[in-house]
């Protein structure tokens, strides 16, 4: 018993080490809903890492989040906020300029 006991503390603590781990519920779902933008799926774009910035009253999340194309290229870059359990807003949508050639 005495060694189980620390064993299943150091097993509870690393599982809640990895659980914190990864994107937020939040960032996790506004990359889904910006997924779905049809100016991105047109494109063939995916979106890459949401930025959180600071939060503002009411639960608003700033953000800014990366378009990446098929080959995980930085191609554009999404401005826009995330109301907690609500819903997103998009502000601004930026696309960089593409090399051309081939």
């Amino acid at each position: 018993m005495r060694t189980i006991l620390p064993l299943l503390a150091i097993m509870l603590a690393a599982g809640a080490l990895l659980a914190a781990c990864g994107p937020s519920k939040e960032a996790r779902l506004t990359a889904e809903n910006l997924g779905q933008l049809n100016v991105i799926a047109e494109r063939g774009a995916q979106i890459g890492t949401v930025a959180f910035m600071e939060q503002r009253r009411g639960g608003v999340l700033p953000f800014e989040a990366e378009i990446l194309d098929a080959n995980k290229r930085l191609i554009g870059r999404i401005r826009g906020a995330r109301v907690e359990g609500f819903g997103t807003r998009i502000h601004r949508i930026e696309w960089f300029p593409q090399e051309s050639g081939g």
